[in-house]
């Protein structure tokens, strides 16, 4: 009888024990920035990506692309805050319209890899009766460095180069050919700005019709050459191939 009390202790010990360190390392694991690679079983295409920052001491970004009044942009939001109770998470704070939010999710770390269970958004107070399943990626890396600097190529579908200069305070500008001039010109109205998340580049730009605008793209640098590569919709691949240039021609 006694042997089958310890017995009995022990797995009761070592149950509680498991349960109770299960999500431990959840606080720790989930700090850093995270982008969208999935969403209800879909892969995301390239333009609707989402990024996702968890700072310590329980501080949230979310950066994604919104509608404003003059067209489109890449928007950085407002922080807010979250908490986990083993694994399930809290996200709460105040949106780009003034109004509180708070999203209840179930969350699965597995490496670099964080799935989520959206099971609660409540939005002004409001219950959306909202329910989502998506995955973000750890981004571990960091190619500022490489990437700032003036380029020149073109799209594949394209016929003439353009330039982008791309500058240290996330500003760049942007040059196209003019066949009046034969020359180069600094589209001074571009107004661009770029967002770097690991091999994730998003740009905002004064576009058509002078409204504001967003493209984004995964890129990568092997020695001189840059790539930038975006899936759009209809199986649609748009491709840039540049080269780092010492000046504008």
């Amino acid at each position: 009888m006694k042997r089958n009390i310890t017995i009995l202790t022990l797995i009761i010990t070592t149950t509680l024990f498991y349960s109770c360190n299960k999500f431990s390392s959840y606080p720790e694991d989930i700090i850093g920035t995270w982008i969208s690679v999935e969403q209800d079983g879909k892969e995301i295409l390239t333009d609707n990506n989402f990024i996702l920052t968890f700072n310590s001491p329980n501080i949230e970004i979310y950066a994604d692309h919104k509608d404003v009044e003059n067209g489109t942009k890449w928007v950085v939001n407002n922080p807010g805050t979250f908490r986990l109770e083993e694994n399930i998470l809290f996200e709460e704070g105040i949106d780009e319209n003034g109004k509180s939010y708070t999203y209840k999710s179930r969350i699965n770390i597995d490496g670099d890899l964080m799935k989520f269970e959206v099971m609660e958004f409540i939005l002004g107070g409001v219950d959306q009766n909202y329910s989502l399943d998506f995955t973000v990626k750890r981004i571990k890396d960091d190619y500022k460095s490489q990437f700032i600097g003036l380029w020149k190529g073109k799209e594949s579908t394209s016929e003439n180069d353009k330039y982008w200069d791309f500058f240290e305070d996330g500003t760049y500008d942007y040059y196209y050919f003019d066949p009046e001039t034969q020359s180069y010109v600094n589209n001074e109205d571009n107004k661009g700005e770029y967002f770097l998340y690991g091999d994730f580049m998003v740009s905002n730009y004064i576009g058509k019709d002078d409204k504001l605008t967003y493209e984004c793209c995964f890129f990568t640098i092997t020695g001189n050459t840059m790539k930038w590569v975006s899936k759009r919709e209809n199986d649609i691949t748009a491709t840039y191939i540049m080269e780092r240039a010492e000046s504008v021609e």
